[in-house]
């Protein structure tokens, strides 16, 4: 499949936000790569069972075309 199927699209709403969810995540590597995450993110998971949450998504603007992380996806299809 196409990575490009794959990429997930979020609208951030506030400004600051107390979790470490994907989005986010996405967000704060995208303000430190000097893009600006204001209204929307967007990322591929790419090890979304990794301990450090940076590791588990990257934002599309910076995907490297590394694997992505079908189990993810396939879990989320599944509603699992």
């Amino acid at each position: 499949m196409p990575v490009e199927k794959l990429i997930i699209r979020i609208t951030l709403r506030k400004k600051d936000y107390k979790v470490s969810a994907s989005y986010l995540i996405t967000a704060k590597q995208l303000d430190l790569n000097g893009y600006d995450p204001r209204t929307m993110v967007e990322f591929i998971y790419i090890n979304s069972r990794h301990k450090n949450p940076i590791k588990r998504v990257q934002a599309w603007q910076l995907f490297d075309g590394r694997r992505y992380d079908s189990e993810k996806y396939i879990e989320t299809l599944l509603g699992s």
